[in-house]
């Protein structure tokens, strides 16, 4: 499997993660996973933009 399609894998585990955490009143866990999906993407942005290649 390839490394994008982990990352796919991983981010809709976290997105339903996220969703069941809110719907049983875990809005700490919920927001955390949210923040960790949000700046992975953002990292991975601004990696991409500023590769060499």
């Amino acid at each position: 499997m390839s490394f994008t399609m982990l990352l796919l894998l991983a981010y809709i585990v976290m997105g339903v993660g996220s969703f069941i955490a809110f719907k049983r009143k875990h809005k700490a866990i919920g927001i955390a996973l949210l923040l960790v999906i949000v700046l992975s993407v953002l990292i991975l942005g601004y990696m991409w933009i500023h590769s060499p290649m």
